[in-house]
């Protein structure tokens, strides 16, 4: 494993759907953060299309998350955005155990705007810092259904972003989220979960010097547009609420991501700029690594196919991860006799 760590480690986790984003993250980070080191965790392995890029270019150190021994049963048991978030806790635990002194996470769709010392000195008082999608009510019915309800389903807190000491206290926050996150990081509203989410409803009862960080500068994005202004002063700086922008959370590139920020915008002209810059960013990114453009890697992910190449079902995951018998039997499920009991018990089904 790597040497002795020191000072600050920021890691973000991904697919290579995801890298071209995760590129932007890393080149916005180093520009205001230097001396910050940032490791991928990568839930993939690598497509022909990218076979020879030197992913040291963006990152300082990148992990797959095979080489951590995870088993393909357990891997098979999530989905794409499950997986990405499943290993954050063994990640943060990791990254602390190897004695980083801070560790930040910050989701690859996320652009630095700006230093983010604050938040690094943040941690010399406080244990863990988390950032609420929400920092002021909604009142129209549209936007407390859009903001506060959808808070209420996915969780208080945006863990695109999170920040955690090496103190007891956080390492006893990295074991705890480490174990839910093995067993319970799925996407099941109705049972209360929402990946890696929901449960950090959780620390701020179970851990003490948690803070709720409630700059309106952090983690700015189309869910929290409807109560937050972004505007540019005369030097060009971008200001949120009178807080310069720290960073922004362009999730859900594309049409959905877009819809959530002209509904909420309105005349707020900047993160319609914003997105444009950040568009033109990830078409640099392509450019730089060789290929046409983000459709080449968007729709890619190593193990969303059974051994032969046929897609599989989310049910096919679901049930495999509920049926302690299925996990006996077929131990490798991403194998020729799982899919085919599957597909013969599917069709019995319908």
């Amino acid at each position: 494993m790597q040497d002795r760590l020191h000072g600050v480690h920021v890691f973000t986790s991904f697919s290579y759907s995801y890298l071209l984003k995760s590129i932007v993250l890393a080149e916005t980070l180093k520009r205001f953060n230097r001396s910050w080191k940032l490791w991928a965790i990568i839930s993939d392995r690598k497509p022909a299309e990218l076979k020879h890029v030197d992913l040291g270019r963006y990152f300082d150190f990148v992990i797959h998350i095979e080489e951590w021994k995870v088993p393909l049963a357990w891997i098979f048991k999530h989905d794409v955005i499950e997986l990405c978030t499943a290993v954050k806790g063994m990640a943060l635990r990791r990254l602390l155990q190897l004695g980083a002194e801070k560790v930040f996470y910050l989701d690859p769709d996320i652009a630095v705007l700006s230093n983010l010392s604050e938040l690094e000195r943040e941690l010399d008082q406080q244990n863990l810092l988390l950032t609420p999608h929400q920092l002021s009510p909604n009142w129209t019915p549209g936007a407390i259904q859009d903001n506060e309800i959808c808070s209420l389903k996915h969780g208080v807190y945006n863990l695109g972003f999170l920040g955690v000491a090496n103190t007891p206290v956080g390492s006893a926050f990295a074991r705890w989220w480490e174990s839910r996150l093995q067993d319970y990081c799925y996407s099941d509203i109705p049972e209360g979960l929402f990946t890696d989410q929901r449960w950090c409803d959780l620390a701020p009862s179970f851990f003490d010097g948690v803070k709720i960080h409630k700059d309106p500068g952090c983690n700015v994005s189309g869910w929290n547009l409807s109560t937050r202004s972004l505007r540019q002063d005369s030097n060009g700086g971008l200001f949120v609420d009178g807080s310069p922008l720290k960073f922004y959370h362009f999730s859900k590139l594309g049409e959905l991501g877009f819809l959530m920020t002209s509904r909420y915008a309105g005349n707020n002209i900047e993160p319609y700029a914003l997105w444009y810059w950040y568009n033109s960013k990830i078409r640099d990114a392509s450019e730089g690594l060789g290929i046409e453009s983000e459709q080449a890697v968007e729709k890619y992910w190593y193990f969303s196919t059974f051994e032969d190449g046929s897609f599989i079902p989310k049910e096919a995951r679901t049930l495999y991860r509920k049926r302690v018998d299925l996990q006996l039997h077929f131990k490798n499920p991403f194998a020729e006799p799982y899919r085919k009991w599957y597909v013969a018990q599917a069709g019995s089904s319908t």
